[in-house]
């Protein structure tokens, strides 16, 4: 470990990685422990790839996982609120009053059961060291640990402490419906945790109230389970077996689509992927893939967007005479805007951030991939 950082600020790395049955962060619980049935395994940098290390471990039931939202890194930024899921994403709570996934240095603390330590057990890489199994674990898939602890009873257990702001807000779960012939499809390691994580409603919070009917889906190692709500029931409508290179491109881009090359049929259709409306309370945007439907991938709507404001940036905004480049600097030679056109220019990026944030959750991938790009966004009516 280095004691400092060229900054004078002190540096942690990953002591493991974790090896889980959830290759994108759709579908992953939002607790440990939630999802008892489905089991990870904690491989170890070679650097601690030492068995002497572990020792005495296996005496534990539960230890304590301090591990890095590698998913969630927005270069040093964050906001001091946050919408939690349990509040249906519509109110908000401090950040240090919730355990968001969105929080300044990233980090997280999850206790699991300690199923069994191997001492001598082949990693994916094909070298040996020891592996901890543990159960409960709500993490990504190569989620980086940097530091692992016993659970003790006697200090980390306070059954007399409350509830906090969460126990006025009662979670229920939602009936499964999986017919046995798409359960079939799975297979049989998975069948008990797959109850347990459609169980928990995966649904990005705020698409909970307008998502009655939409086609959602968790990926848990290489299956797609597709699935629809209709109140308390969720339906599993079909079960898709990824190709290696699907899982690839899975979680190298969070798509199993090809990517389309710039300038062809694909990539033209793209472009009209998203689009603005006129609604009655003013202008919404209009997600629409080549199909019709919606954008079933963050990388169509990413496309999407990327292709609207380029077309935002490359034309005169409303009352505003200026020609802005990417960077939102005024180009040489424009005439600079009136105090007026700022205001409204102000107003639509504001709204263009807000109607981006209300509807970019994709696959339960958060909004903060597309926040920078809408702040550069110039009018979008």
């Amino acid at each position: 470990m280095q004691d400092e950082a060229l900054d004078g600020a002190h540096v942690i790395r990953p002591v493991a990685h974790i090896k889980t049955p959830y290759p994108v962060k759709f579908g992953v619980p939002r607790q440990p422990g939630l999802v008892d049935a489905l089991e990870g395994v904690v491989y170890f940098e070679p650097e601690f790839r030492d068995a002497d290390a572990v020792r005495g471990l296996e005496t534990f039931d539960y230890i304590w996982l301090i591990w890095d939202f590698s998913q969630n890194h927005r270069g040093g930024k964050w906001t001091p609120t946050v919408r939690p899921p349990r509040l249906g994403g519509t109110r908000r709570m401090g950040v240090f009053a919730t355990r968001s996934s969105f929080r300044p240095n990233d980090l997280a603390l999850s206790c699991v059961k300690l199923a069994r330590v191997e001492l001598d057990e082949e990693y994916p890489d094909g070298s040996r060291g020891p592996a901890l199994h543990v159960i409960g674990a709500d993490m990504m898939d190569g989620s980086p640990i940097y530091d692992i602890k016993p659970y003790l009873p006697f200090s980390d257990s306070k059954p007399e402490a409350g509830h906090g702001w969460v126990e006025a807000d009662e979670w229920h779960e939602l009936e499964v419906d999986f017919a046995p012939e798409l359960l079939a499809q799975l297979p049989a390691h998975l069948h008990e945790g797959a109850f347990q994580v459609l169980a928990q409603d995966p649904r990005p919070a705020h698409a909970r109230v307008t998502s009655q009917g939409r086609d959602f889906w968790v990926t848990l190692e290489n299956y797609d389970i597709h699935f629809e709500v209709a109140d308390t029931q969720l339906s599993v409508t079909r079960v898709v077996k990824l190709t290696p290179e699907e899982m690839q491109r899975l979680r190298e881009t969070g798509t199993i689509h090809q990517p389309v090359a710039h300038g062809s049929q694909d990539s033209l259709r793209a472009q009209t992927v998203l689009a603005t409306r006129k609604g009655p309370h003013g202008p919404f945007l209009s997600l629409r893939n080549c199909a019709g439907g919606n954008p079933e991938t963050p990388r169509e709507f990413m496309v999407a967007l990327k292709n609207l404001l380029r077309a935002a940036l490359a034309r005169k905004a409303p009352g505003d005479e200026r020609l802005k480049d990417n960077h939102g600097a005024t180009r040489p030679g424009t005439k600079q805007a009136s105090p007026k056109a700022r205001q409204r220019e102000r107003h639509s990026r504001a709204r263009a951030q807000e109607l981006l944030w209300r509807k970019s959750s994709i696959r339960g991938h958060p909004a903060s991939k597309v926040h920078s790009l809408a702040k550069q966004s110039p009018d979008i009516n």
